[in-house]
């Protein structure tokens, strides 16, 4: 089985970046905001609402703003330092952030399940906490992906999506005027790892996962509360020993490399 595993660590580490991890900040995210009232992944709006804030006279506000921002940094920040340290000892760059992601939950569920009274601040400190978890998968599947991907957000996702369609587009009806074109679905078939078809897939992916764990994530805590975060922390400690007994592998390919090239006629 390990051997299998190993053998075919190129799709399944596709599949950890197209479905599982996006599941994970989807389940994450959505349910974060019935729990701290925001979404703790949302970068650009917590920025916005400095500004907002300022304007209002809020400064409360803004600075609560800044901390979401200052607590995704922390956690991107975080991942990407303990990536490097493992390389410096040859170990693996991914177990450590998985295992703090999966700690920072722990500590969630734990304080919302004993639901501790007369604490003021507990409230930013758990907004606090879910946004470092955030910046730290973020900063995991940039690493793993090779800047290519990110799973906490879909701005750039559905962005890419957009481009992607238009050009694939061009290219298969670019295909379909040749003289021996074939069907619709036998090109797509024959062709799949044209680039933008590849990224298309992929991105695609990359949405209904994050969508799935959207629409999860709400549903559990409503019906059970906090210890919904167990999901999301099982699905971790999967990859852990996933990480552990097979490996993750990093990818070398630029960020932009696939966005850069136009698209090419098949030979």
């Amino acid at each position: 089985m390990r051997r299998y595993l190993r053998k075919n660590r190129n799709a399944l580490e596709s599949n950890v970046l197209a479905h599982v991890l996006p599941f994970v900040a989807g389940t994450v995210n959505a349910s974060g905001f019935f729990i701290v009232g925001t979404y703790t992944s949302h970068v650009t709006g917590s920025v916005a609402r400095v500004g907002d804030d300022l304007a209002q006279g809020d400064r409360a506000g803004a600075t609560r703003a800044v901390v979401l921002v200052i607590s995704f940094f922390a956690g991107a920040l975080l991942a990407a330092a303990l990536a490097e340290r493992a390389r410096k000892h040859d170990r693996s760059p991914y177990s450590g952030t998985l295992e703090c992601e999966t700690l920072t939950l722990a500590v969630i569920a734990a304080l919302g399940i004993a639901e501790p009274k007369g604490i003021p601040w507990l409230n930013a400190l758990t907004t606090a906490l879910l946004c470092m978890a955030m910046g730290m998968q973020n900063a995991l599947v940039t690493n793993l992906s090779g800047a290519v991907v990110r799973t906490t957000h879909l701005t750039g996702i559905v962005t890419d999506m957009g481009i992607e369609t238009v050009r694939a587009t061009q290219w298969l009806l670019h295909v379909r005027r040749q003289p021996n074109a074939h069907g619709l679905l036998r090109t797509l078939f024959r062709y799949r790892t044209f680039p933008e078809l590849r990224m298309l897939r992929l991105h695609t992916a990359i949405f209904l996962s994050f969508l799935a764990g959207a629409v999860v994530g709400p549903f559990l805590y409503v019906r059970h509360g906090y210890v919904s975060m167990a999901l999301p922390i099982a699905i971790l400690v999967t990859l852990i020993l996933f990480d552990r007994f097979i490996g993750f592998r990093t990818q070398a390919k630029p960020a932009n490399q696939h966005a850069s090239s136009s698209p090419q006629s098949p030979v």
